[in-house]
């Protein structure tokens, strides 16, 4: 799970380096990092969900 939260990280820092060449849509780059975070966020509470939920059946 661990890689998978570097993963989307490592993804984020690359739209925000490509989006930072054009700083004239730089309220498009803002919505897109709300977007990919709260993406990371949702997917790290379900993938944790998803563990939580294995842990208990074993």
């Amino acid at each position: 799970m661990r890689n998978l939260i570097k993963l989307c990280i490592a993804l984020a820092s690359i739209l925000v380096i490509v989006a930072g060449g054009k700083m004239e849509h730089f309220h498009y780059l803002t919505k897109g990092m709300l977007l990919v975070s709260t993406g990371i966020i949702t997917l790290s509470v379900v993938t944790g969900a998803n563990t939580m939920v294995d842990r208990r059946e074993i």
